[in-house]
């Protein structure tokens, strides 16, 4: 967790480095069919190379197993590098995905803050979890949407934090499919006013 204010600072190339050495020790490590390695090194070279486009609004669709988690990865810190993106934040639908997310986001970069309504945070995490000041979170879609459309200061004060970020939704089908238009609005007005980019 972020205990130091100096490290409030989004290390896209330090982390994209750790991110191609963590896949490269992996890749050597891997005792999967070699057909299906080659599709996950596509999908992350893929993913990678869509990082370096213009902000706005993307779509990932690929089955389980393909490495979407580091893909996501490779695209977020590319785009971050290119564009000049102040944060990062994955939005999951479930509190275990997020703790599987964190246990290998964590191998690649030191410091995230994991925000969900059953996180243990030490006093100066729980400040940083206030705000969204850290430069990599990770949130369930809850927490997200309720920063986006409660009425409750405590949740508006994450708002501002928002802007100029990347924003990754994991497993983007399991949204509440009646709120579909009003969660597309928002991601609308985010991406057009506040210079996120999103993906689904």
């Amino acid at each position: 967790y972020l205990l130091e204010t100096e490290r409030l600072k989004c290390e896209a190339e330090a982390w994209l480095e750790e991110l191609l050495r963590y896949k490269n020790r992996l890749s050597r490590q891997s005792s999967s069919d070699a057909s299906l390695n080659q599709i996950r090194n596509d999908l992350f070279e893929q993913c990678g190379n869509m990082g370096d486009s213009a902000e706005g609004l993307f779509t990932l669709t690929a089955p389980t197993g393909t490495g979407k988690t580091l893909a996501l990865l490779h695209f977020a810190l590319r785009h971050c590098q290119s564009s000049g993106k102040r944060r990062i934040i994955v939005v999951l639908p479930f509190l275990t995905l997020a703790e599987q997310n964190a246990d290998t986001y964590k191998k690649i970069i030191p410091d995230i803050l994991i925000d969900h309504s059953q996180s243990t945070l030490s006093d100066d995490a729980r400040e940083f979890a206030s705000r969204w000041s850290a430069p990599f979170i990770i949130t369930t879609s809850v927490k997200f949407f309720e920063s986006l459309f409660a009425g409750h200061p405590t949740d508006c004060r994450k708002l501002h934090h928002i802007a100029d970020s990347v924003v990754l939704f994991d497993e983007a089908q399991s949204l509440p499919t009646e709120v579909t238009e009003t969660t597309l609005e928002a991601v609308n007005e985010l991406c057009r006013t506040y210079h996120c980019t999103m993906v689904f």
